[in-house]
Formats: structure tokens, C-alpha cells, sequence
């Protein structure tokens, strides 16, 4: 957790990431998730350098896939639950604006507002 919090504005970006899923795409990130185009590669490439995600292309093309899935846990659990149910709103409809990649997973949380796709 320690770790997560010395992120700064990357600690968001990871968070959004760990709603999506395990592995998830730039272009879904960016629409749950919209920030400066350079603001958010710089957050990726933070998160990259600390190990915390993996890279797989170039953005905007570009996968991640979290390191660890207690990375992943982590990070999601350190949102506060309202924040997350409107992660996972705002990844439910991304989701039908992107190609997918894989599905929004996490329902876990949200009771019936089951959000795997």
C-alpha cells in the first residue's frame, strides 16, 4: 500500500487500471479514465518503471497486464467503495466503446450491479 500512495498521480491511473481487470487496454483506460494524453502516458510509463504493470505495444495501441495480482488488489481495494462502483460504471460504458480486450471483471463489490461483460 505504501508503495501505491509514493505513486502520486500515477496511484489514480493503477486504481482505474484495477477496476478494468487484469490486463487492460489504453483506449479503455482512457475513456473510463480521460486525462491529458500526456499525462496519462507518463503516469503508464511511472507505473512501468516501478514494475507495477506490464506493457505490451505502443500507446495508444498499447496492453498492460498488472505484474501481480496482489498489485492489482491492492490498488483496488484502496478505493473507497463509491469510487469504485463509479469505476465500474464508467468501465461498463467504455467498454461498449472500445474494442474489447478483455471483460470488465470485479462484480464482486457491486451486489447487483454485476458488471462482467
Amino acid at each position: 500500500m505504501a508503495r501505491l500512495d509514493r505513486l502520486g498521480p500515477a496511484k489514480e491511473v493503477v486504481q482505474v487500471g484495477a477496476v478494468i481487470g487484469s490486463e487492460f487496454s489504453y483506449e479503455l483506460l482512457h475513456a473510463v479514465h480521460p486525462l491529458d494524453e500526456t499525462e496519462m502516458q507518463e503516469a503508464l510509463r511511472r507505473l512501468a518503471d516501478v514494475e507495477l504493470i506490464y506493457v505490451h505495444g505502443i500507446a495508444p495501441e498499447a496492453n498492460y497486464t498488472f505484474k501481480h495480482a496482489l498489485v492489482r488488489d491492492a490498488a483496488y481495494e484502496a478505493l473507497l467503495k463509491s469510487r469504485r462502483k463509479e469505476l465500474h460504471r464508467l468501465a461498463r460504458n467504455g467498454q461498449k466503446q472500445v474494442k474489447p480486450l478483455v471483460p470488465v471483471t470485479r462484480s464482486k463489490d457491486l451486489g447487483d450491479e454485476a458488471c462482467a461483460l
